[in-house]
């Protein structure tokens, strides 16, 4: 019995050191004002929303296309929504 357990503790190692180890990154937001995130938030939604808009017109594939043309027109939602919240609070000023 002891030596069967040996055996598992010795697989039970070797698994956890062939084992892929994942870097992660961990983002404080104590220190990140609302406005900072919000602007952040904003303009990736803007990448994103234009990102879409440039690979609809590389596509032959009209369903392609229109698929990605709606996820297009969620992603200018959110960014809506995050403008709106940014308005509200006085945070994002449109000229």
């Amino acid at each position: 019995m002891g030596q069967q357990q040996n055996q598992n503790s010795s697989q039970n190692m070797a698994n956890q050191n062939s084992a892929p180890t994942m870097n992660t990154t961990q983002v404080n937001t104590a220190n990140v004002s609302d406005a900072d995130m919000c602007k952040d938030l904003l303009m990736t939604e803007k990448y994103v929303s234009g990102t879409y808009d440039t690979t609809i017109f590389e596509f032959r594939d009209t369903r392609v296309r229109d698929v990605l043309s709606h996820i297009q027109k969620e992603e200018q939602k959110h960014g809506e929504t995050i403008f709106q919240y940014m308005e509200s609070k006085g945070l994002y000023n449109p000229q």
